[in-house]
């Protein structure tokens, strides 16, 4: 295999003095794969760009898009047209333009996926260009994969220079702006690793998105998500959101982490994404770290030295583009050292490597292609040399450096600051605010398991008499040591919490009558003992009196089962006190 990048200006440089190139290589023998990436959105400019490389390669099969940038030779080039040509020696290719315009986007890739499936049984990947402004290629991507397997599927959303009016995506000469340009590369041969660079680093508190449909976001813990971003970053000058570009959001699904930047306003302070968002979604803001891109850079650059790749396709965010500036040639550059790059800069990157979503975004997808294998080990060299070579600088490093250490601290005393916003300031347990959140979480787990659940409420006998006859000091001490008597004699999975004054509640899951019953007349027994072991004049014997009740899953909801403990510890306290009754 080979691979070759050619970048013009205008379509009067491809003729004649690139003629004679593209000639040469018609005459090679094997399969051509044409990528041209431009700056323009003009169908006829590259039409005719498509019939010149047709004039020269007939049998070439060509796909292309409209960007925010294009690459070739490891470098970023601006409003110029990139041609990428992957000549293959013993491989197949073959491209295709889907219209999604109007249609069920994951049907229509199930179908697809099936007949490459048949067509293409030999199918090592499949790389996609597609309008992701106006279509939703994460479900195309996922129905191709019902359809087809687990072939790598990879590529990017056409671009536009940021203008998010309209893009283009062609296969030879049909041309689409709601659709998907494909070409399957198959062979026995053939080779294809696919890596996914971030950089991007969580910090912040965790959100939820609390409003959310069809890609755009409208409220991020019950606030408008355009005022949130504003809020902590200041407020957007523009509506190309150059501003925020470099602070996406860090979604979090299960064990995964990616980021999501916001491109547009869909209605006022809304925020509208190119790839998926959803509610009820866990975020947080992202910052780009440059010690852990460039170390990225590094990883990526030794793993595919040991590939040894003919050629590499660059798919990289434009919002990269962005927040690197003149640094991006540092990302870029050690890639073209290993083999020829060409590319562009997206509206999205697309790459299957997770369960959790198809669609990149802010991230750099590096595709490694081969059909021969080369000498890994010198390529490798000039690799890690340029990486060094053209490393960002000590400033950027060390900023990235103190940002990420600040938010590593200011995080953990958030967690700690929460921790103790949970617990009773006197008696150390958890006070009545934390024990309703974790009570309704309890009561769900009670329906989802039907089992029943014991709740006991507990109150010190005549304890306004302690606080009067002996002082408050004595009165915080002996709710102190109460509180330690139960804590130390419950289950670990038990609820025990300061329900206020003198008042105790505790939640016993999956506990029947019996069992509760027992529990708690072994509580009310070490009270009644460990208290009147240290009584004297100075420290008074004190007792408790309990009331329990028993919420079954399909009887009891929310406070009630609360209520009737309550009515069961005044029956306690009527009866004498120092003693359990139920209700």
């Amino acid at each position: 295999m080979q691979h070759l990048s050619f970048e013009i200006q205008d379509i009067e440089q491809l003729s004649p003095s690139m003629a004679q190139q593209l000639e040469s290589l018609a005459s090679m023998e094997g399969e051509f794969l044409v990528q041209v990436f431009s700056h323009s959105t003009v169908q006829n400019t590259l039409l005719q760009i498509s019939n010149v490389i047709h004039q020269h390669i007939p049998n070439a099969n060509i796909i292309g898009c409209s960007t925010n940038g294009e690459i070739s030779r490891g470098k970023l080039l601006e409003k110029t047209t990139v041609i990428s040509i992957s000549q293959f020696e013993t491989s197949e290719v073959a491209s295709h333009l889907v219209s999604l315009n109007g249609t069920d986007e994951l049907k229509t890739g199930e179908e697809f996926g099936v007949y490459v499936s048949e067509r293409y049984p030999h199918a090592k990947g499949m790389i996609i260009l597609a309008n992701a402004i106006a279509v939703d290629c994460n479900d195309f991507m996922i129905g191709v994969q019902n359809g087809a397997g687990n072939i790598p599927i990879f590529g990017g959303g056409a671009g536009d220079y940021f203008a998010k009016e309209y893009t283009l995506v062609f296969n030879n000469t049909e041309f689409s702006s709601s659709g998907v340009a494909i070409a399957i590369l198959s062979g026995d041969d053939l080779e294809i690793a696919v890596h996914s660079l971030q950089g991007w680093i969580p910090f912040g508190p965790r959100m939820e998105v609390t409003k959310a449909d069809d890609n755009v976001i409208y409220e991020i813990d019950h606030k408008p998500a355009k005022q949130l971003y504003q809020h902590y970053i200041g407020k957007i000058e523009d509506e190309i959101f150059t501003d925020i570009l470099s602070f996406p959001l860090m979604i979090e699904r299960g064990d995964k982490s990616f980021a999501r930047a916001p491109v547009y306003s869909e209605a006022e302070d809304s925020l509208a994404f190119l790839a998926d968002v959803e509610q009820g979604d866990l975020v947080r803001f992202g910052y780009g770290d440059i010690n852990v891109i460039f170390d990225e850079v590094n990883q990526s650059v030794e793993q595919l030295s040991n590939f040894s790749p003919d050629g590499l396709y660059l798919f990289s965010c434009g919002c990269r583009r962005i927040y690197l500036g003149e640094d991006i040639g540092t990302e870029l550059q050690p890639f073209e050292a290993l083999a020829p790059t060409a590319g562009f800069f997206t509206y999205g990157e697309y790459a299957n490597l997770s369960s959790e979503t198809n669609v990149l975004n802010t991230a750099f997808v590096v595709v490694a292609i081969k059909e021969t294998l080369l000498d890994k080990e010198s390529r490798y060299e000039k690799a890690e040399k340029a990486v060094k070579s053209e490393h960002g600088s000590k400033a950027m490093t060390r900023l990235m450096h103190f940002i990420s250490q600040v938010t590593y601290e200011l995080e953990e005393a958030n967690a700690k600051l929460k921790d103790i916003a949970k617990l009773d300031g006197l008696t150390g347990i958890m006070n009545r605010g934390a024990f309703e959140e974790y009570f309704e979480l309890e009561m769900r787990r009670c329906k989802e398991r039907e089992c029943d659940m014991a709740v006991v409420l507990m109150d010190i006998d005549h304890f306004k008499q302690v606080n009067d006859n002996f002082g408050h000091i004595i009165g915080d001490n002996m709710l102190k040591k109460i509180a330690h008597i139960i804590n130390h004699r419950i289950r670990c999975n038990d609820i025990f919490a300061r329900y206020g004054g003198e008042e105790f509640v505790l939640v016993l899951p999956e506990t029947s009558l019996t069992e509760a019953l027992d529990i708690t007349e072994h509580l009310r027994k070490a009270v009644e003992l460990r208290s009147g072991e240290r009584s004297s004049k100075h420290v008074p014997n004190i007792t408790a009196s309990f009331g329990i009740s028993i919420a079954s899953h399909n009887q009891y909801i929310g406070q009630n089962v609360i209520k009737t403990a309550d009515e069961a510890l005044y029956a306690a306290k009527h009866a004498g006190r120092n003693r359990v009754e139920w209700r």
